[in-house]
């Protein structure tokens, strides 16, 4: 029996590499029912020019699951909308989105580029807390509802005496007029 060798050379072809950086507000406080961007900073350190990029935004629940919010994302390069990311070069997904409820989030955004290494993914995502404020018409909402009950209130007290009387006891018919 003969020992064959063989000679064999593995090469690996050029891919991208995302790396997920500072994830900002815009406003810094969100009012819920209102528009509202998160920005995240991508970078491409990979070998090849990333495109397809791909991010996604979850609400962390207190359980440790996630709900997505949205995967519909813009890249900004050099503030101007872009499909691809050079080797070494910076950009922003920018998420547009609108809360429905006051509160504190904690949200997470995952990115990803086509033909990126799985393996590769470690620093995709990146986790950050929004405070959501309540919209301001609900606070007047409240205030006015206060202040007609107290109207209400105060217009029953004043005419108490003009209101006629109710009380719990039926009033006996009156007796039939006598024939003459």
């Amino acid at each position: 029996m003969a020992n064959t060798t063989y000679s064999l050379k593995i090469e690996s072809s050029a891919r991208p590499d995302l790396r997920v950086g500072v994830v900002t507000f815009d406003p810094t406080k969100f009012v819920e029912g209102e528009d509202g961007y998160i920005y995240v900073n991508v970078t491409n350190v990979g070998t090849a020019t990333a495109e397809g990029i791909y991010g996604q935004l979850y609400k962390v629940n207190l359980d440790g699951t996630r709900k997505l919010l949205t995967d519909v994302s813009v890249l900004l390069v050099n503030d101007t909308e872009d499909t691809e990311l050079m080797v070494g070069e910076t950009g922003q997904l920018r998420f547009k989105y609108s809360f429905d409820s006051k509160g504190d989030y904690t949200l997470q955004v995952n990115v990803s580029a086509d033909k990126e290494v799985t393996s590769k993914m470690t620093d995709n995502s990146a986790t950050k807390s929004l405070t959501v404020e309540e919209a301001a018409w609900k606070s007047w909402l409240l205030y006015g509802g206060i202040f007609a009950v107290i109207i209400v209130v105060v217009v029953l007290f004043l005419f108490r005496k003009k209101l006629p009387m109710m009380s719990g006891k039926k009033k006996e018919p009156a007796p039939p007029a006598k024939k003459k």
